[in-house]
């Protein structure tokens, strides 16, 4: 597998360096860079092809919804992931609404892993398959 390249916005807490020690313990090839801003989080979305974007649902610099929206108008379809230490039911569909692919809480990290890979198989199927159809003239 390629370097996973993931991109997190949040502040750093102990529930962030757990999902932090956790990412580089499960995953070999990562390159993972933090910021703590919307500001940074647009300048970063721009230098590099990432392949996924994790939002802190508790950073206090910024609503997570509205980071969530910028992701998709820069890069849309990029898998985006929120942080959240509870599911509460009016986060839950505030987050959907705002663009997230999916929520994660902190207690249970390994759902990240076959989040993750599962979205970079459907993207690399996807790919495989307009590949096809344009050498085959479909």
């Amino acid at each position: 597998m390629n370097r996973l390249n993931v991109l997190l916005l949040a502040t750093e807490t102990a529930n962030i360096q757990r999902v932090t020690q956790f990412l580089k313990a499960e995953i070999p090839d990562l390159n993972l860079q933090r910021v703590d801003s919307l500001r940074l989080l647009k300048r970063k979305m721009n230098s590099k092809n990432w392949d996924v974007v994790l939002v802190d649902a508790a950073i206090p610099s910024c609503r997570y919804t509205e980071a969530l929206q910028a992701v998709g108008e820069l890069i849309p379809g990029l898998l985006r992931l929120v942080l959240m230490d509870g599911l509460d039911e009016e986060e839950v569909v505030g987050a959907m609404k705002a663009g997230a692919d999916d929520l994660v809480t902190i207690n249970r990290l390994e759902r990240l892993i076959p989040i993750i890979y599962s979205d970079l198989a459907m993207d690399r199927n996807k790919n495989g398959k307009e590949e096809i159809f344009k050498q085959y003239d479909l």
